[in-house]
């Protein structure tokens, strides 16, 4: 059940309970209606839905329209692992960190980007968008997205090199723990153009939950990154 002492967000409470009764649940069967989970967890419908989308965003769950929502495919591999952000990535790597063409825009945030945050669909979001270069190439278009409540004010020029540093030294919202999301897709034309590679070649795209000291986010970043210069390491302890 919730704790509603803890201090941690119910949302968040909620996507852990459920992911963990998908666990012992076959594949394609249905899950409760938005309407019997809210009313078993004492939470809105809005609080549920949000949920909901984040754990169809991960593939645990999908929803066939007019029948309900029925239990996906398991997340390949989940790893617990220390890694800094991108800039640290590259200096590790003794490449030059860069950035251009960045832009901030006032949004309100859709059903995706509010699940991550954990806030109400619609609410005000500022959007960060960058490309980060690697010597001077580009091979990364990332999307930031803030909540309003988090940093009331936002500028271009607030951002210097990695977002991350920005929130927490000059807003004193420092990301303590982070979620990472992987996935491959294909370039459309407006990232085609971003990157200055054709449209429709391959990308991993990465996805960035961040939180502060109390486990609440702070931070939702999407990124894009050309295929041929992304790869990731999963180190992994088989049990016997």
């Amino acid at each position: 059940m919730l704790d509603r002492r803890s201090g941690k967000n119910l949302y968040l409470q909620i996507i852990e309970i459920l992911t963990e009764d998908l666990e012992h649940m076959p594949f394609g069967e249905q899950i409760a209606t938005e309407t019997e989970l809210a009313e078993r967890y004492k939470v809105s419908r809005g609080t549920i839905r949000q949920a909901i989308a984040r754990l169809e965003s991960q593939g645990l769950v999908f929803k066939i329209q007019g029948k309900g929502t029925f239990k996906g495919g398991h997340l390949v591999q989940h790893a617990s692992f220390i890694m800094g952000n991108f800039t640290q990535q590259l200096l590790a790597q003794q490449m030059i960190p860069g950035i251009r063409n960045v832009s901030v825009k006032k949004e309100q945030a859709d059903e995706i980007i509010a699940s991550y945050l954990a806030i109400p669909v619609g609410a005000d979001v500022w959007s960060v968008r960058r490309d980060r270069l690697a010597n001077g190439v580009p091979i990364n278009f990332s999307t930031g997205y803030i909540p309003t409540s988090v940093v009331s004010k936002l500028r271009a020029s607030d951002l210097e090199m990695s977002i991350i540093d920005m929130l927490g030294k000059k807003f004193g919202h420092r990301v303590y723990t982070a979620t990472n999301l992987c996935s491959a897709t294909l370039s459309d034309k407006y990232v085609a153009k971003r990157l200055n590679i054709e449209e429709g070649a391959a990308l991993m795209v990465l996805e960035f939950i961040g939180m502060n000291q109390k486990n609440c986010p702070v931070l939702y970043d999407k990124s894009y990154l050309i295929g041929n210069t992304f790869s990731l390491r999963i180190d992994q302890i088989i049990s016997q």
